[in-house]
């Protein structure tokens, strides 16, 4: 269900919303909740802009330490009375009986309550909605929840928002620093060397000094013009070679272009894709030298921001978790693909929900994997005959690897077996397959046959495979 819900709330472009405002802003802000309109789990992407935080507050091991989180929100004030009908008036003489006005106000939360304000005066307060408080009153005689009857996936009370921090160093709610700010210095240096190529490159495309013997100050300016455009240049009298003369910039040093290529690739160490770019693996001529500047990106950012990033999205399925015990009193469905990639429906209520969860994201999930690297590795495992064939078909990304297997062992050992129309008709006396019986008794099995299960009575000897004969 947790796999359903983030491919129907797009977790990873939701993810990669939330890194982008980290690296913009300093901190990536989550929020989950229930959509009664979908009547089911929701999850959205806060701009930082919005919110008001604690500013005593930090993150804390990806949790929030302020007692409050105000965000800015809009709605029509017809909605707006709706939802407060006991504020009616109050936001009648707001928008002055236009009840199409839309109406700024602020949602407030603690670990506790939930409440909403506009202009300093409070319409609404509800306790935390996203907490099952029934549970509270299902206590042992030692005031602990009896066992067996969770009604709660969190031992305590949460805001409902999920922070993205990476930088901190304890002292505010937010990153004392971020990836774009750490290479300013950087891309300035950069950009200062693409202008000097540039200029340098124009002086050498145009230019000219032109003679006054033989051109007016009115006539040079359109020298250079008709040179540039390729045109032919008439001189009346004279020396040609003496009329003009192009003005070519000298070539920049080597030490200029070379400066640029260290920049370029001190800011992608920074930002850790060195080995997934272009130029970072051309430079390496060797496959082991690649693997080493792919393996320095992996530990600049596993060790740096993927961990963080982990956090978040272990936090928001937790969240959902909690939701599922507090919202989920019907019956949700979904459909997941299961055994074989077969699709399959599954549905889940909260009270199926009987037992302690623990929900995690497996750590190093975030690091770029190579599928052509696992294709390879595979199949020199093969031919070393140190794999299996279901696991050679399941590293292939077959849809079925078990079937394919037993495919393979069949074309091994009775290749008829697979294509029966093109079998030579069969012999008084021949046993299926197309073999006669050779050695024992009638009826008892060839030495080559397969038995009845399909699999030959002898050893089986992994073919060899050629990589550019692998199916993709």
């Amino acid at each position: 269900m947790l796999a359903n819900l983030a491919d129907t709330l797009s977790l990873k472009i939701q993810i990669k919303k939330m890194v982008r405002q980290w690296s913009l802003y300093y901190i990536g802000v989550a929020k989950v909740g229930w959509s009664q309109k979908n009547n089911d789990i929701s999850l959205a992407i806060i701009r930082p802009h919005k919110i008001i935080i604690d500013p005593e507050a930090t993150i804390d091991n990806g949790e929030y330490t302020g007692e409050y989180i105000g965000e800015y929100r809009c709605d029509t004030a017809e909605n707006l009375m709706r939802r407060f009908p006991k504020k009616a008036t109050l936001i009648k003489e707001m928008v002055k009986d236009k009840m199409g006005t839309d109406v700024t106000y602020i949602e407030w939360w603690t670990d506790d309550y939930v409440f909403w304000s506009v202009k300093d005066e409070i319409i609404g307060k509800v306790k935390n909605p996203h907490w099952n408080y029934e549970g509270e009153e299902t206590m042992d005689e030692y005031g602990q929840p009896i066992e067996g009857e969770p009604n709660n996936h969190f031992p305590n009370r949460k805001k409902p928002y999920i922070f993205l921090s990476v930088f901190n160093l304890g002292l505010k709610p937010f990153d004392d620093t971020g990836l774009v700010e750490q290479v300013i210095s950087t891309q300035d240096l950069i950009n200062k060397r693409l202008k000097q190529i540039d200029r340098n490159a124009d002086g050498t495309n145009g230019g000219a000094v032109v003679s006054g013997d033989h051109f007016t100050k009115e006539q040079a300016g359109s020298v250079a013009k008709v040179l540039r455009k390729g045109g032919t240049l008439y001189v009346p009298t004279g020396d040609v070679n003496r009329a003009y003369r192009r003005d070519i910039a000298p070539p920049l040093p080597s030490f200029v272009y070379q400066s640029l290529q260290d920049y370029r690739a001190s800011l992608m160490r920074v930002f850790g894709v060195t080995g997934v770019t272009s130029s970072g693996t051309k430079q390496e001529q060797t496959v082991r030298g690649k693997i080493m500047v792919r393996q320095q990106d992996t530990d600049r950012i596993g060790g740096g921001i993927t961990e963080y990033i982990e956090q978040v999205v272990d936090n928001i399925f937790n969240w959902w978790v909690q939701l599922m015990y507090v919202y989920y009193d019907e019956p949700h469905s979904a459909a997941v693909i299961g055994k074989d990639r077969a699709r399959q429906y599954i549905t889940i209520k909260n009270s199926d929900l009987n037992r302690k969860l623990t929900v995690t994201v497996k750590e190093g999930s975030l690091i770029p994997k190579d599928s052509l690297t696992k294709r390879n590795e595979a199949i020199e495992l093969w031919g070393a005959g140190a794999l299996d064939p279901i696991s050679l078909f399941a590293a292939l990304d077959f849809p079925n690897p078990l079937e394919s297997a037993k495919q393979l062992i069949i074309w091994k050992t009775n290749p008829m077996a697979l294509i029966p129309d093109m079998a030579p008709p069969m012999q008084p006396g021949q046993p299926p397959g197309g073999q006669a019986p050779a050695g024992g008794p009638p009826g008892s099995p060839a030495p080559n046959t397969p038995d009845v299960m399909g699999a030959s009575n002898q050893p089986i000897q992994p073919p060899p495979i050629n990589i550019n004969q692998v199916p993709t």
